[in-house]
């Protein structure tokens, strides 16, 4: 059988739980701070301590020991409270999201116009976005307040007449499509997490 390439990764910072492509790996301590993990190019490395984190992407070279040095950083209440991360991407979490029915032009300018914790780079997700949170929906506090949700995925008929958006339902995991301008919907805006890589050293 095929033995993937390991290496063995130092990690130098604070007490944190240790995080390999969101799977739970070990506490680290200041006796407990070298692990073995598989070499891989770009993996998602979480370290996080009670309300302070941080996200690191790192190619992880075979038959070596890689130091990777941290600093967590405090997350803001805000984010804490309204929204909830998964994978590389924030996503709006309150109540707000859960009840608010509109149709797809307020549901664009609710996104443009959200403000959390000082990041206002909200958008509409794309329906390949939606399709991965509603694989992870049972993560959303608040959870889901109706069938549809906006996407940002967008088309016209072959005749210009109407505007549709491609939505998720929420209940069953098809994607459906609404006309923009006459159909409610709700939405739940999204954002980037921008990737932070530290050199190993």
């Amino acid at each position: 059988k095929f033995q993937k390439a390991t290496t063995k990764v130092f990690f130098v910072g604070d007490d944190a739980e240790l995080y390999i492509n969101d799977k739970f790996i070990k506490k680290l301590n200041d006796t407990n701070r070298v692990v073995t993990l598989e070499a891989n190019k770009d993996v998602k490395i979480r370290l996080q301590n009670g309300e302070a984190d941080v996200v690191l992407h790192e190619d992880l070279k075979a038959n070596r020991l890689n130091t990777i040095k941290y600093n967590l950083k405090l997350i803001p209440k805000d984010v804490r409270i309204y929204t909830s991360t998964i994978n590389d991407l924030m996503w709006e979490d309150t109540k707000d999201a859960t009840n608010t029915n509109i149709n797809w032009e307020k549901a664009q300018r609710y996104c443009q116009n959200l403000e959390i914790a000082q990041y206002d780079d909200f958008r509409l997700p794309t329906i390949d976005e939606l399709s991965e949170l509603y694989d992870y929906k049972d993560k959303i506090y608040n959870g889901f307040g109706g069938k549809f949700y906006w996407s940002g995925t967008t088309y016209s008929d072959e005749h210009n007449v109407w505007n549709y958006s491609v939505v998720k339902n929420f209940e069953d995991g098809t994607n459906q499509k609404s006309i923009k301008e006459f159909e409610q919907g709700r939405v739940r805006c999204v954002r980037e997490i921008k990737k932070m890589k530290e050199k190993n050293e």
